[in-house]
């Protein structure tokens, strides 16, 4: 939710602050993107070009490759200052004790029975294997799991969510990102099914493609005269984000040091979010203990932020503004 308020607010904030700067054109052209990734921009740019609008799909690129410079950042500072405050304040103490105590218990477990280490060994493997079973429960059968037949599947579902969005006028991206949560909740798209079908590499190489074709028409006066814009929009976005983050961590009681950096997760995502918590429990952690401490207590509820706002609500987002054009 604190990662809602905060794209909402800043989308809002753009459209609101460089409406009547740039005109509303340009601002929704650069309030998609800023919300998420990719594929916000992606939906931003076919709509631009299809108005023909060609000379504003330079904003939302732009603002796409600069977003993290800022989000970057900003979310290391606060997230550095929240980890020192953890750290400082004594909150990682007990967890630091529990595991002294637990150490303690291990010197003198050398004494525990046989019989019961054996019997607590094949309890945990059983719940182990309970619990991968239901993992891996799939409504396709797991022989049928195979590269071309999974091809075949997104391919359906690809033409099916562009065939909805052509009929109820609901953008492709949205009806793609429903039928994608409920096939995996029913079990029809296995995990990780574009390195299943063994096409993530090109999935990947063809984005970059769709990207530089819908910059064909661009010229480099177009990046020139995008340059200023695109700052103001990612000041003003940047603004707006973190205010949504700070208001909804009062509402609901959070650190605003810890909220507002799961609210920046809209301008870097994933590997960007795992990264920092990483690289900042490293360096505030004095010790192996204190560094899991503060990467267990930071790491959650940003990868959590990051799908929201990057992976699902952006692509919500930019599909409603660019109908508005």
């Amino acid at each position: 939710m604190i990662a809602l308020f905060g794209i909402v607010l800043g989308a809002g904030l753009i459209l609101l602050v460089v409406s009547p700067i740039l005109g509303y054109a340009t601002a929704v052209a650069g309030a998609g993107p800023v919300t998420g990734g990719i594929l916000a921009y992606i939906i931003t740019a076919d709509r631009l070009t299809e108005l023909g609008l060609n000379h504003l799909v330079v904003i939302p690129a732009l603002v796409l490759g600069m977003q993290s410079l800022i989000g970057m950042p900003l979310a290391n500072i606060l997230l550095r200052k929240y980890a020192v405050k953890l750290r400082d304040g004594g909150q990682l103490q007990p967890a630091a004790a529990s595991d002294s105590n637990t150490s303690s218990a291990r010197d003198g477990s050398d004494r525990v029975s046989a019989v019961g280490a054996r019997t607590a060994l094949a309890t945990n493997l059983k719940v182990r294997t309970t619990i991968v079973t239901a993992k891996k429960f799939q409504l396709l059968p797991e022989r049928f799991q195979e590269p071309t037949i999974i091809l075949m599947l997104l391919l359906a579902s690809g033409s099916l969510a562009t065939w909805l969005g052509s009929l109820t006028g609901v953008n492709y991206g949205i009806w793609a990102l429903a039928i994608g949560i409920i096939g995996h909740v029913l079990g029809v798209f296995p995990p990780k099914i574009m390195q299943q079908a063994n096409a993530f590499g090109l999935a990947m190489a063809t984005v970059i493609v769709v990207v530089l074709a819908s910059m064909s028409a661009v010229t480099w006066n177009d990046m020139m005269q995008a340059f200023w814009p695109v700052l103001l929009i990612l000041g003003v976005g940047g603004i707006g984000i973190i205010a949504g983050g700070w208001i909804a961590s009062k509402l609901f009681k959070w650190d605003p040091l810890k909220g507002i950096p799961v609210a920046l997760t809209a301008l870097f995502g994933f590997p960007g979010d795992y990264i920092l918590c990483q690289e900042i429990s490293r360096s505030v952690g004095r010790d192996g203990e204190e560094q899991k401490a503060i990467f267990d207590e930071l790491i959650t509820p940003m990868l959590v932020g990051g799908f929201t706002t990057v992976t699902t609500a952006s692509i919500v987002v930019a599909s409603i503004l660019v109908q508005t054009i």
